[in-house]
């Protein structure tokens, strides 16, 4: 279809243009260079990213190839029957240290009388 007459601009040279910046977006933009080489074969510039990975036996998000069970943190222990936290049992030694010193040592000896039973 031919153009309406007298629409037609010639091209100017755009000097407030600042080359530097506009050449440096560019090499930004555009594709990077995939240094494996056996991706770079493989990869086919119709399909999706995602749908090129699954192919090569790739994921994309690590987090759903790999699901993670979920558990409850002071569950993982059948002892810690109230559920204390690593700080708070760490304190109720403390505290027991404080309050029974002759019991606290009577336990530490027993513990060192296993140890030497078993080694």
């Amino acid at each position: 279809m031919p153009k309406a007459k007298g629409k037609t601009r010639r091209q100017k040279f755009g000097y407030s243009v600042n080359r530097k910046r506009l050449n440096r977006n560019a090499r930004r933009k555009a594709a990077p260079r995939i240094e494996c080489s056996h991706i770079r074969h493989a990869w086919d510039h119709a399909k999706s990213v995602r749908q090129n990975l699954a192919e090569m036996g790739l994921a994309v998000d690590p987090n759903r190839a790999v699901p993670l069970r979920k558990r409850k943190a002071m569950a993982r222990d059948e002892k810690n029957y109230y559920q204390d936290t690593p700080k708070q049992i760490r304190s109720k030694i403390n505290v027991y240290k404080r309050f029974y010193p002759a019991e606290w040592q009577d336990f530490l000896d027993s513990l060192q009388k296993r140890k030497m039973e078993v080694e």
